[in-house]
């Protein structure tokens, strides 16, 4: 039983010792040299029975009877690898593990890797590296890039085909250009803060298996117009880790009952008609800044019963949705995004504002179409034809004021408020377009001082189409300094001031004409709580006038009409 054990001791102890296998491939190592795949120049062997490093009599792309004669080739960090021809690497019972360590040379022709599923291919570096279109037409088996310390930052200039594993280890890859496609036929690992980076106009990622260890510190990281394609199972959830360089924004289909093939892309800075040319959204603030498009191909007969999962970074949270309750956000759909400014009311099935995620079931997708989401309250259609909604206290009314875009005369906005910012809304009046294109809008809403507003533009084109900007608060005006009133309206030579005052100090009231010239200034003495002040106008012509009240750093204003 000793001699048994000991003679097994033995016979596994050289294959510890000597890592190489006979058959081995390196550049040589007396100093820098070029090697090409398919010559034996400058080529080390290794001699398994010597253990020694032997000149090369038989290119490393060599084989015999039909099957690889080595298992590793590495080209060093010293030398340089060139190409002047197509060349086909043999088929290997179990793999040949190629590494690349140095630089690239002068190269042509393409590299075919993919004869053996065991092979490997590894490129070792750190910092950026620009491949070009090197490798634009060669097809690699598994890919591993691989940084030797810190970040490796290559760049390919031109097609990529995987016909297995892409690996990722502390890489950024980039594709930058317009239509460039990384194609893999198996999974994605992005390792260690990896990244691929799909930036070129209609870029394209394609991949058949799963992504790996993806999340916010490594993602697809997309560009405006590029897109992430996978075939999808029916019934099954299908993620996709993308994002933009503002954030990671993945987003999950879950597939209903027919096979489909999906291609998802986001984009921030969300758009009217949905796709990432058309025009932005002038108001953010009730939504999430990104915009996902799903495009859906595959058999005839529709996805019944699928559901969308978007997730956002915090970062781009317009700031009155930030402040949403987490069951009133929801998902908008645009079906016809690039012709279409339609967009559905948001709704969700789930939708959690602390964890940044929002869930839409029930949806249909057919295939040839393309359905644009973004996120906003529930309850709220994107996208509005008004921009820079604002409401202000002005004396005992709200004034609110936008710039609305009209095509015809024959469209009305509505202003609308409510005490919750999830409605109920009612109408608080009307306003018709003023002009074709786009004009300045003012309303004044007499309503409550002490209550806090909501309120919203219903606009209604000549269509009878119906659109909503998003809510804006107006905070009631308990303890705040303001004016209460100017009374009577319009004035004679005597009119009286009623404001409110927080605290007691002292009270500067400027009377201004319209032509921005002061006619009176005083300093006035107040108490605290509501304070009544005649004002003399008998020397003041008639006119239009602006009563400015300040205390502290707070201003209350009202216009003042002399008959």
């Amino acid at each position: 039983m000793i001699r048994t054990l000991t003679f097994w001791l033995l016979a596994i102890t050289p294959c510890a010792v000597f890592a190489q296998n006979a058959g081995d491939y390196r550049s040589s190592g007396a100093g820098t040299v070029q090697v090409n795949l398919n010559t034996a120049a400058n080529w080390q062997v290794y001699n398994a029975i010597t253990h020694q490093w032997d000149p090369a009599t038989l290119a490393p792309n060599t084989s015999v009877a039909g099957f690889a004669v080595t298992s590793k080739i590495t080209i060093s960090a010293d030398d340089i690898w060139i190409n002047n021809s197509n060349v086909v690497m043999p088929y290997s019972l179990i793999g040949i593990n190629f590494t690349f360590e140095g630089t690239l040379g002068i190269f042509s022709g393409n590299i075919d890797f993919s004869n053996s599923s065991l092979d490997r291919q590894t490129f070792r570096q750190t910092g950026t590296v620009n491949y070009g279109s090197a490798f634009a037409g060669s097809t690699f088996q598994s890919l591993y890039l691989t940084a030797t310390s810190g970040t490796f930052t290559p760049t390919f200039a031109g097609n990529l085909s995987v016909e297995s594993d892409l690996v990722l280890t502390n890489t950024r890859l980039q594709a930058p250009n317009a239509g460039q496609q990384i194609s893999v036929a198996r999974n994605i690992d992005l390792n260690n803060n990896s990244f691929i980076e799909v930036t070129g106009n209609n870029g394209l990622l394609s991949i058949t298996g799963t992504f790996n260890n993806a999340g916010s510190n490594g993602y697809i990281q997309l560009g405006r117009s590029a897109h992430v394609q996978k075939d999808a199972t029916r019934n099954t959830n299908v993620l996709f880790p993308i994002g933009t360089s503002a954030g990671y924004l993945p987003i999950t289909v879950g597939l209903g009952n027919n096979n489909k093939t999906l291609s998802v892309g986001v984009f921030t800075q969300p758009t009217s008609n949905g796709s990432a040319s058309g025009t932005p959204f002038p108001n953010l603030s009730y939504m999430v800044n990104a915009m996902w498009n799903l495009n859906v191909s595959g058999t005839t007969n529709n996805a019944n019963g699928s559901s969308i999962l978007l997730e956002w970074p915090a970062s781009l949270e317009g700031g009155g949705f930030k402040t949403l309750a987490n069951n009133k956000l929801g998902i908008s759909l645009n079906t016809a995004p690039g012709t279409s400014t339609t967009w559905s009311t948001a709704n969700a099935n789930q939708s959690n504002n602390s964890a940044n995620s929002a869930n839409r079931n029930g949806i249909s997708f057919a295939s040839g179409t393309t359905t644009a989401f973004g996120v906003t309250m529930r309850l709220i259609a994107m996208p509005v034809k008004t921009r820079d909604l604002t409401a202000k206290w002005l004396g005992e009314n709200a004034q609110l004021a936008w710039t609305g875009v009209a095509t015809t005369n024959q469209g009305y906005f509505e202003v609308e408020r409510a005490t919750a910012i999830e409605g109920p809304y009612t109408k608080a009046g009307t306003l018709s377009v003023s002009q074709v294109g786009e004009a300045r809008y003012i309303f004044s809403d007499k309503t409550s001082t002490a209550t806090t507003w909501y309120y919203r533009i219903r606009t209604v084109d000549e269509n009878g189409k119906v659109d909503y900007t998003s809510a804006v608060r107006l905070t009631a005006l308990q303890n705040q300094f303001r004016m209460e009133s100017v009374y009577p309206q319009p004035a004679g030579d005597q009119c009286q001031v009623q404001w409110f005052s927080p605290i007691a100090g002292t009270v500067n009231m400027q009377l201004v004409n319209a032509s921005g010239v002061t006619i009176k200034k005083a300093t006035l003495n107040a108490t605290k709580g509501t304070q009544r002040k005649q004002l003399d106008l008998t020397n003041c012509a008639k006119g239009i006038y602006y009563l400015t009240l300040t205390q502290e750093n707070q201003t209350a204003q009202s216009m003042l009409i002399k008959l």
